[in-house]
């Protein structure tokens, strides 16, 4: 999971390359006990490519998610 929406806010999991990407991040928890997120301003809302771009950079750095185990 790269991103969430929470209180009509988008936060991508932070990561090495998205911070260097956005070069100034803010973050946020999107929810309680949850680890910090970077917030989606709305200067990246206005550039769609850009936002795509942060998606796909995060999910590629993101390790791949364990399949479930068999019982």
């Amino acid at each position: 999971m790269a991103a969430v929406i929470c209180n009509d806010d988008l936060c991508v999991r932070p990561t090495d390359t998205g911070r260097a990407y956005l070069n100034v991040v803010r973050e946020r928890q999107p929810f309680q006990r949850a680890k910090l997120y970077f917030l989606v301003g709305d200067e990246l809302y206005q550039d769609p490519e850009r936002l795509v771009h942060l998606i796909q950079i995060t999910a590629d750095e993101l390790p791949t998610p364990k399949g479930k185990r068999k019982r």
